[in-house]
């Protein structure tokens, strides 16, 4: 019996699409080995087999609409498959498994909370942030202790990274660019809908922006008539067809027997859990431990944020999304956490149009080193965003305190304040 985990999951259009059709791909697999007996095959014939397979051979339909030369710009990187052919290995031979996916909230929350809403025991995840995180430096820190976090999972799962894209914002580029590099340092396969639909926008704006949204009451900017940052219904099915495609191309690579082969002599080692990061001088010898994900979280199906003392603050379901709020000068709540590396966090949500304002945060009675957070800014993205508070506190517990000011860069001169998670 197969076994999908989709009790926390994100962005439900998409994530039914890729569940389902991968449920098929995956009982089809199942199916096509039932029979078969494995046998040893030289390199030279697994990767002969292997060279004659595209895009065409495994999804007519798309084919059709786009064409395989099309079709190729959408691996940024298709990696070594290591990953998918253990987790497709495993379904083939009848074993349940989990998938879980990440999307809605940057990487920066994700990176400590993901355990709030994917389970340990995940044998896929599915990782959607190119437009939360934004084109920012700070986005490839938060994206790869995300990745080490999730390949050091029990199960070893495999991870598809899911790029999106929007053409709202200052720059085309978003952190889809940022998290680029640091996924193919991982050997961590990127399905990009950008590379494939971008160029058709540009030449022909009537048929491409027909991948995006206009929700009613939108503010944001428009472009005929349609919103330009949230990919609609059409955009997340295309998306889901074409990493089904991807997926369905390396079920091929098991057919062909490409993974059983003996290619030891040609591949490099799968990556060890603890290898030095790409966001550090080179060394070949030292070990990088794991930081153990630690969060209080506000936006998980059981809260984990829970106030020691709380003077205004309450709770606020906003659509998919839960946060701790006040929208009254005076406000005063606090979160009791124990640390064991110095640092603690505070991930808030921050919005151009929301009608926010600001709060001072503190750590015990340390109110001369409190941390000013605006979070009315002038980006036009409204994201979750992860602020330091301290860096240098002794091992132990201690209090977080946040006060909502007076003070407010908002024109209307609002002051609602909303609090993701500690993170410590």
């Amino acid at each position: 019996m197969l076994l999908i985990d989709a009790r926390r999951l994100r962005r439900p259009r998409l994530l039914v699409l890729l569940l389902l059709a991968l449920l098929g791909l995956i009982a089809v697999t199942h199916r096509r080995f039932e029979n078969r007996t494995e046998t040893e095959i030289s390199i030279e014939e697994a990767e002969h087999r292997h060279s004659s397979l595209g895009w065409c051979d495994v999804d007519p339909d798309l084919c059709a609409e786009f064409g395989e030369i099309e079709l190729r710009k959408v691996m940024n990187y298709e990696g070594s498959g290591h990953g998918l052919a253990r987790f497709l290995a495993k379904a083939r031979q009848g074993q349940g498994f989990t998938v879980g996916a990440l999307g809605g909230s940057g990487s920066d929350y994700f990176a400590m909370c993901f355990g709030h809403h994917i389970p340990e025991d995940v044998d896929l995840v599915l990782v959607d942030m190119a437009i939360n995180d934004g084109f920012l430096e700070r986005g490839a820190e938060s994206y790869e202790m995300l990745l080490r976090h999730l390949l050091a999972l029990p199960n070893r799962p495999a991870v598809i990274n899911l790029q999106v894209f929007a053409l709202m914002f200052q720059t085309i580029a978003t952190g889809g660019d940022i998290h680029q590099g640091i996924s193919s340092y991982y050997d961590v396969p990127t399905v990009s809908l950008r590379n494939l639909l971008l160029p058709i926008i540009l030449q022909n704006s009537s048929y491409g922006i027909s991948y995006f949204d206009h929700p009613p009451g939108t503010k944001e900017l428009d472009r005929e008539g349609l919103g330009t940052r949230h990919i609609s219904a059409k955009g997340h099915g295309l998306l889901g067809r074409l990493t089904n495609a991807f997926i369905d191309l390396r079920i091929r690579d098991l057919d062909t027997g490409l993974y059983g082969a003996e290619l030891k002599s040609r591949l490099v080692p799968e990556i060890p859990r603890g290898q030095i990061r790409a966001l550090q001088h080179f060394n070949s010898y030292e070990v990088i431990p794991t930081i153990p994900p630690k969060c209080l979280s506000a936006h998980s199906r059981s809260p984990t944020l829970i106030p020691s003392i709380n003077k205004g603050w309450r709770e606020l379901i906003a659509g998919d999304k839960k946060y701790l709020i006040a929208d009254q000068p005076g406000s005063i709540v606090s979160f009791d956490f124990v640390t064991a590396g110095g640092l603690v966090q505070l991930s808030v949500y921050r919005s151009h149009n929301a009608g926010l304002g600001t709060a001072a945060c503190w750590v015990d009675d340390m109110k001369d080193k409190r941390m000013v957070i605006e979070a009315r800014w002038d980006d036009l993205v409204s994201i979750g965003y992860t602020v330091t508070i301290a860096n240098d506190l002794e091992d132990g517990d201690h209090v977080l305190t946040c006060e909502l000011l007076e003070e407010t860069k908002d024109p209307l001169k609002k002051h609602e304040f909303r609090i993701i998670a500690v993170i410590r």
